[in-house]
């Protein structure tokens, strides 16, 4: 649907942070009422404007159309929006902002469809920048779209045709300087994009849950193809997404694979991510002692980042602490050995095991066995190899 010719204005589409656990939280009649609250609220502010007009989108989302294109003023209706509803819900208790899109016409477009789908591009971006802030469209995040749909159309093709390949990479036994275990790392064949791109774009396109099972199912199968072999096997730790692990299937597919190729659970390894367990608090925790049951070793992944708290450490059922990188780049240093030192005693003291992530140079591996670390993965020892590689590698350590 096109705009009358001669206006200008824009489209502001608003989307209100943290609703679902509102609804997840106190119920979904206390969510409709709040909607309903909110609603009332943004009819004194059409009233207060001339040429602002609300529309509820569906859901928790809501357009406002000003036919205005001026920002100082567009930036002071925002505001008001904003103000409005942390007051409304600052009285109520409850933790909701607002993340705001914002498409001009006739600059981003002249079609209805067109503008919205802008604006939804730039609330997405006010919300990866901490919601509760606003942003307007721009060029380059039509390019980024872009850039998302060619990946996530390589992905299925991957999955359709099989053009992903698993590498592997050795963990080593800090103490012995031995191969300990691998990790299996997803990437995808003649196509040189990072896993840092592709696997956030696998997450948001819903496309995780099925390359998740294909790595299960081909991690899985490559055991069996070493233990036939008569080698040797180490384990292999396999990243579990959110998505995946909640997944009604999850559970059943790995048990499938693993009784179906006679596969010992002490040579799989699951690596989660502490935001986890931000999600279904009790479900994720019975979920994580059932696959420890079987015999599964539950590594959590990525520590020293986002929302990292030792008070987890004391509650979930896991076995290994990964330190992450950034963590080690910025602690691992002779004149900061002491704040590593006390996280891996604390750790430790838990009685569970540590492994240091992205070490690089000796002198990281010599600090990391003074203060007491298990484990060590790194360019210092391997870069990730293939499954060919690592075939022989396995065959040289049974010799």
């Amino acid at each position: 649907m096109r705009i009358r010719k001669n206006l200008e204005g824009c489209i502001l589409l608003l989307d209100l942070d943290n609703f679902k656990n509102i609804n997840d939280t106190l119920g979904h009649v206390y969510g409709d009422n709040v909607l309903i609250d909110i609603s009332k609220i943004f009819k004194e502010i059409e009233n207060n404007y001339d040429g602002v007009k609300f529309y509820r989108m569906g859901g928790d989302e809501f357009i406002a159309t000003y036919n205005c294109i001026n920002e100082i003023k567009i930036e002071v209706l925002v505001k008001e929006i904003k103000n409005r509803i942390i007051d409304y819900t600052r009285s109520r208790g409850i933790n909701i902002s607002t993340s705001i899109g914002i498409a001009l016409y006739p600059k981003d477009g002249t079609l209805i469809e067109e503008l919205l789908m802008k604006a939804d591009m730039a609330m997405y971006e006010a919300k990866g920048r901490g919601k509760n802030t606003y942003f307007y469209f721009n060029v380059k995040m039509q390019d980024a779209i872009k850039e998302r749909t060619y990946i996530e159309n390589k992905l299925i093709e991957s999955l359709k045709y099989n053009n992903f390949e698993i590498l592997y990479q050795p963990i080593y036994d800090i103490k012995t300087e031995k191969i300990a275990s691998f990790e299996a790392l997803l990437r995808i064949k003649d196509f040189n994009i990072s896993p840092a791109k592709f696997i956030p774009i696998a997450e948001k396109s819903n496309l995780i849950v099925d390359i998740g099972n294909w790595v299960i199912k081909n991690v899985v199968l490559k055991i069996k193809e070493w233990i036939d072999l008569g080698i040797d096997v180490k384990p292999v730790s396999i990243n579990i997404s959110v998505k995946q692990f909640v997944d009604g299937t999850f559970l059943n597919i790995l048990k499938e694979y693993i009784n179906k190729f006679n596969i010992p659970t002490n040579l799989i390894q699951l690596e989660i991510t502490e935001g986890l367990l931000l999600e279904k608090n009790d479900y994720t925790i019975q979920k994580l002692k059932t696959l420890k049951e079987l015999g599964i070793t539950i590594i959590l992944d990525d520590f020293g980042t986002g929302y990292s708290s030792l008070s987890y450490l004391t509650y979930i059922p896991v076995d290994k602490i990964k330190l992450d990188k950034s963590l080690n780049d910025k602690f691992l240093k002779r004149e900061s050995i002491e704040t590593i030192k006390n996280i891996i005693g604390l750790i430790k003291s838990l009685n569970l095991l540590v492994t240091a992530e992205g070490i690089e140079n000796r002198e990281q591996v010599e600090i990391l066995k003074e203060i007491g670390c298990d484990y060590v993965q790194g360019y210092v020892y391997s870069k990730p190899i293939d499954s060919e590689r690592l075939s022989i590698l396995l065959k040289e350590y049974n010799k």
